[in-house]
């Protein structure tokens, strides 16, 4: 009996350490946990090549790769650490490119140039100009009205609104045969002659550029709490939108990099373009690609969180012939000042988009002074203009009908830090003002207006 309870007791015992021995093996050896040198905490991820390498685990590094950093320390209590910008590419629709269309041919039998935009069927819009008169028109498709038994609805794309800029309010339309591809053809209805006006124009780049336009963004991946309680992003969330050139052979090789800017340069430009509070959104716009002359401005609204929006304005002129910058400055007399404070005088004076400020009693009390004997209301804004505001065609814009001038209308009346307006200037009257041999006086000439 001794010998078998000893017996039954060194067996028991035995198991038990069994069992001791498993447990200390589970403990270490964790299912799914790895064998080698447990992987650092993973980065944050980014789309540039520095920080792929930095999250590849050590066993996958090469072997004569440097030591990867511990991972940073986060101290209950205190702020997180720095964050880092996240780059994304969005959803299968905001991915897709917004192309650009030139057209040219004629509308009433005159010459006339379309630019088109669109990422959709659904998303038509852009502009038109005659070559030798009138203003620029905008294009977009209507709001589809409910449909009805005794009014169906037209197929969408085939019609397009027409809108005359300005604050004339007159609207019309196009009717095309078919919708916008390599050709537009079809009738205006409603137009200033208020008749039939036959559409006919094809897609042509000769003298302009074929393009698209890409949107990058960027976001904090991080958020923080502000002392009222509020979180928002510690990193800025920047969207931009950027030129792509399908075909660069098409355009000189030194606007290649400024027509089609390489992913390094778009990152790095939505890196250096946000505010570690703002979330800020920059807009492309297109407004010539005519006669070997590109313009365009870019459009940056920056919201910021708890408080008020900012928007900037920047343009830029290209002369595709050449291949080179060039400014509006560049392309006026030397001493165009005086001409130009005649023309802004004379908008000021007459054109309803500027009423505000022509009505204002503040302004007209100040102009007093600049009468003189024989009381001359168009020399006196004049003498006043090149006196009190900068006239200036430096913050300016060239478009497919005229010149835009921004100003502040603080120069005028009381008004806001921000608050600006843009001053018109039709090419027939800014004529007279422009250096000969310039690009802009070769487009002037080929649409014969010079």
């Amino acid at each position: 009996m001794p010998d078998s309870f000893n017996l039954r007791f060194l067996l028991a015992a035995t198991l038990l350490l069994l069992l001791f021995a498993a447990a200390f093996e589970a403990a270490v050896r964790w299912p799914g946990q790895p064998v080698t040198a447990a992987r650092p905490a993973p980065e944050a991820t980014r789309a540039d090549s520095a920080t792929v390498e930095r999250s590849i685990p050590a066993a996958l590094s090469p072997p004569d790769a440097p030591a990867l950093p511990a991972p940073p320390v986060i101290t209950p209590g205190l702020p997180d650490r720095e964050p880092h910008p996240v780059f994304e590419r969005g959803n299968w629709f905001a991915r897709r490119p917004r192309r650009l269309h030139r057209y040219v041919g004629t509308v009433g039998g005159q010459p006339a140039t379309a630019l088109l935009e669109w990422q959709n069927p659904d998303s038509v819009a852009g502009r038109f100009y005659l070559h030798r008169h009138g203003p620029e028109y905008s294009l977009h498709l209507p709001t589809p009205p409910e449909p009805t038994a005794q009014r169906p609805i037209r197929r969408r794309g085939r019609v397009l609104v027409v809108a005359e800029a300005g604050w004339s309010g007159r609207s019309s339309e196009w009717r095309l045969h078919s919708r916008p591809g390599a050709t537009l053809t079809g009738t205006w209805r409603g137009g200033p002659t208020g008749r039939p006006q036959p559409v006919v124009l094809r897609e042509d780049y000769t003298g302009g550029v074929r393009l698209a336009i890409q949107t990058w963004w960027v976001h904090g991946n991080y958020t923080t709490t502000d002392e009222y309680g509020h979180r928002y992003s510690s990193v800025a969330q920047v969207r931009y939108e950027f030129p792509h050139l399908p075909d660069p052979t098409r355009v000189p090789p030194a606007l290649r990099p400024v027509l089609s800017p390489g992913p390094a340069t778009r990152r790095r430009l939505l890196l250096e373009g946000g505010d570690g509070d703002c979330i800020t959104d920059q807009k492309l716009r297109v407004r010539l690609n005519d006669f070997g002359l590109f313009s365009y401005s870019y459009e940056e609204y920056c919201s910021i969180i708890g408080g008020a929006a900012d928007e900037r304005y920047r343009y830029a002129l290209l002369d595709l012939r050449a291949g080179r910058w060039i400014t509006p400055v560049s392309q006026l007399l030397p001493h165009y000042h005086e001409g130009l404070a005649r023309l802004l005088a004379r908008h000021l004076l007459q054109d309803d988009e500027y009423w505000r400020i022509s009505h204002d009693s503040t302004w007209r009390r100040e102009m007093n002074r600049y009468l003189g004997a024989r009381p001359d209301t168009l020399a006196a804004t004049t003498r006043w203009l090149r006196a009190n505001t900068p006239v200036s065609v430096r913050e300016s814009l060239l478009t497919g009908s005229g010149l835009e001038i921004a100003d502040w209308r603080g120069h005028y009346i009381e008004a806001f830090p921000r608050e600006t307006f843009t001053w018109f200037i039709p090419y027939r009257e800014l004529r007279p003002l422009v250096r000969p041999g310039t690009p802009l006086a070769r487009m002037l000439a080929a649409r014969g207006l010079w």
